[in-house]
């Protein structure tokens, strides 16, 4: 499977055939699979990676409810970079291998400080690129922001809608009871009327004995 040469990922442009020698020198290859992970949300990192054929797919929250792809990283790309900045930080999203074959290059935390020493260029064009990365990211960050305020905005407005709606079936039912209860008194009454003339009609035990004597 052909890889990409060095020179031809940005981050290594400025840098001449001996400089990305020693580069090469630095780093080890890894090859995933269609669907392996690389490593997972909340790991500790220790390195970075570069793309050299194929892609992956960076994943946040993977495994729950929550899980959204939030991009692609692909051949001449890099990620993970954060890691070699911050020691024993956590990764941010998980990444997986997409299709066939991934290669990549992996550039662990202490050969990273070394190279950065021995090669300013190369520590330069890192900086900057982790720079224009970082303001991509917290565009992104904004963004998703926004979409959840507006998400959590529509939300409230369904859960007004949906109390309302409740009051008004509530206040029925309570009017439907009235009418019930009231109907029932009524009712009530009526048969006490009844049962009040039942008895009035009806002869003591006196008067039924002085009718006998007539």
């Amino acid at each position: 499977m052909s890889q990409i040469p060095l020179q031809s990922v940005p981050l290594f442009s400025s840098l001449n055939t001996l400089e990305l020698s020693e580069v090469s020198q630095s780093m080890r290859l890894k090859i995933l699979k269609d669907g392996q992970i690389l490593f997972r949300e909340g790991d500790v990192g220790k390195s970075f990676f570069i793309v050299t054929h194929g892609k992956v797919e960076v994943i946040k929250a993977m495994g729950t409810a929550e899980e959204r792809l939030l991009n692609y990283v692909e051949e001449g790309e890099f990620f993970g970079e954060m890691s070699l900045l911050v020691p024993d930080s956590k990764r941010s999203a998980s990444v997986r291998g997409v299709g066939e074959e991934t290669f990549l290059f992996e550039l662990q935390s202490h050969r990273f400080e070394d190279l950065i020493q021995n090669q300013p260029a190369f520590a330069y064009k890192m900086i900057q690129a982790m720079s224009d990365r970082l303001r991509a990211n917290n565009e992104s960050t904004i963004t998703d922001l926004r979409e959840k305020n507006q998400e959590l905005a529509r939300a409230y407005e369904d859960l007004k809608a949906a109390q309302a709606e409740l009051i008004i079936k509530e206040n029925q039912i309570i009017k439907w009871a009235s009418q019930l209860a009231m109907f029932r008194i009524k009712v009530f009454r009526r048969r006490c009327s009844w049962l009040s003339f039942a008895l009035f009609c009806v002869p003591k035990p006196g008067e039924i004995r002085t009718r006998q004597r007539y």
